[in-house]
């Protein structure tokens, strides 16, 4: 029992000095801009010799991944691993979000470092044009009729932000719009509203939509009701029709005076052959 105890004890002792001998600084800086490519630098440090499989990675909760390479080299006290992991440039699509710069090692020991950073980037407007059948926009459509008042509306995750619009008709002509605001459907056909949200802190956004105006609601034309067969209107099927094929009453006899003959001269032929093999 006791050289158990002490073996559990040497296994324990040797697995934390296998897990203290990895150490991974990483360097990066605390916020990026737009403009700016995001990357940092690393280094890998092991107080003995030994090989090293890790990979380098970034993690962001709103851009996209990239693909990991798992690296594998030798290290040393006196031989350190050094790098670069560069990442992408940030533009106007990437969003306001805390990231981590990251170095996964998975042996000789299995650990993970970290480093957290900002991307300082403008949020975007969420921006939805609606139109209505009404001013309040309880009834929302995209169908209308000739003639008809539609009502322009909108929502957005920012408080009153500045609209500029724009509808296109179905002849082509274009004129500005207020939203929230209303016109009268002259034309039958297709219109096209391209609105614009702005605001000072936050990217400026476009939304392009379409609805269309009829001359009056589609009238579904019934079909007229099948007329009723009675017993007396329904015509006999004989029994020897097949799918398709109609066999003429005329032909019934001839059919079996035919076989009744095929029938009678085989009959004749067996009891021939059984005769003549008695003899």
């Amino acid at each position: 029992m006791k050289k158990e105890i002490l073996l559990g004890i040497v296994i324990l002792l040797s697995v934390s000095i296998v897990s203290a001998s990895i150490t991974v600084i990483i360097d990066v800086k605390n916020t990026f801009s737009t403009g700016e490519t995001v990357e940092f630098n690393y280094k890998i440090m092991s107080d003995e010799v030994t090989e090293i499989r890790y990979t380098e990675d970034l993690e962001c909760p709103e851009a996209p991944r990239q693909l990991l390479l798992t690296r594998t080299k030798n290290i040393g006290p006196d031989s350190p691993i050094e790098d670069t992991f560069t990442y992408l440039e940030v533009n106007e699509n990437f969003e306001p979000q805390t990231c981590k710069a990251l170095i996964l090692v998975h042996s000789p020991e299995q650990r993970t470092f970290e480093q957290e950073f900002y991307i300082d980037a403008l949020p975007s407007i969420i921006f939805d044009v609606s139109t209505c059948k009404d001013s309040l926009c309880k009834t929302e459509s995209k169908i209308f009729l000739q003639n008809e008042n539609i009502y322009f509306s909108y929502v957005s995750n920012v408080d009153n932000p500045i609209l500029s619009a724009s509808l296109t008709y179905p002849d082509k002509t274009t004129k500005q719009i207020s939203i929230p605001g209303t016109i009268t459907a002259s034309q039958v056909g297709t219109y096209t509203i391209k609105a614009t949200a702005s605001k000072q802190g936050y990217k400026t956004v476009t939304e392009t939509m379409q609805f269309g105006v009829i001359e009056k609601n589609a009238e579904i034309k019934e079909m007229p009701p099948t007329p009723e067969i009675t017993a007396s209107q329904t015509p006999e099927t004989p029994s020897d029709q097949q799918e398709g094929v109609v066999v003429p009453e005329e032909e019934k006899p001839t059919a079996v005076l035919i076989t009744l003959i095929a029938l009678a001269i085989l009959i004749v032929m067996i009891v021939y052959f059984l005769l003549k093999k008695k003899r």
